[in-house]
């Protein structure tokens, strides 16, 4: 999305634009100080003063064990079969650790076994030298590339929907200007994914 909103801020230079990357908790605190005109962010973060602008796509968390751990071989692996692997999990700030990770141990009845917590960087280093497991998002994986260490599936699987949102109450023409700016790029490309958004797009711009 760098790319896109990249291109945006050169064809309306009259639009002030910003990008930030902050820790979840920073993202929703600043949507509703309206700090942010916009998030892009995991769908289970997001409560009811957001309103969903597209499915900008799709995740999965996913189990990162050892390359020799005993289930590394496994197409998948479900909660059961780690209950008494010691875990290092996401930071309790995010969204990762307390509306997923947590939750779905809750559901399973299985107490997580929890090491430590941490980020990302040190989980993957903590699972290759096989002090641990860890549950991550399958898209943070390719930006911490490491040794020695292999993702696989959940069974059943746990995905996760990432999303473009604003605050419900706010309305500005700069808001509008950026989605017509999306909608009208998403014409130009041909993949099933922005044809989607564009719809979704125009449902968001007769909103207003």
């Amino acid at each position: 999305m760098t790319s896109v909103f990249y291109g945006f801020a050169t064809k309306h230079p009259d639009v002030p634009f910003t990008l930030e990357e902050v820790e979840e908790m920073e993202l929703m605190r600043g949507l509703e100080a309206k700090k942010y005109d916009f998030v892009i962010g995991g769908r289970h973060m997001l409560n009811e003063d957001t309103r969903l602008i597209s499915p900008s796509t799709k995740d999965e968390l996913m189990v990162i064990i050892p390359d020799t751990h005993p289930l590394a071989q496994n197409a998948s692996i479900s909660l059961q079969e780690l209950a008494s692997e010691k875990k290092i999990l996401m930071n309790p700030y995010t969204a990762i650790y307390y509306q997923l990770c947590m939750q779905i141990f809750q559901q399973a009845n299985i107490s997580p076994n929890l090491l430590r917590t941490a980020r990302v960087e040190s989980i993957l280093n903590t699972v290759s030298i096989g002090e641990g497991i860890s549950l991550l998002p399958l898209n943070s994986l390719p930006i911490f590339r490491h040794d020695n260490i292999v993702a696989k599936p959940l069974n059943p699987a746990v995905s996760l929907a990432v999303v473009m949102a604003r605050n419900k109450r706010e309305k500005t023409s700069k808001k509008l200007c950026l989605l017509n700016f999306l909608r009208t790029l998403s014409k130009k490309k041909k993949t099933s994914s922005l044809r989607r958004l564009i719809f979704l797009l125009r449902l968001e711009v007769f909103s207003y």
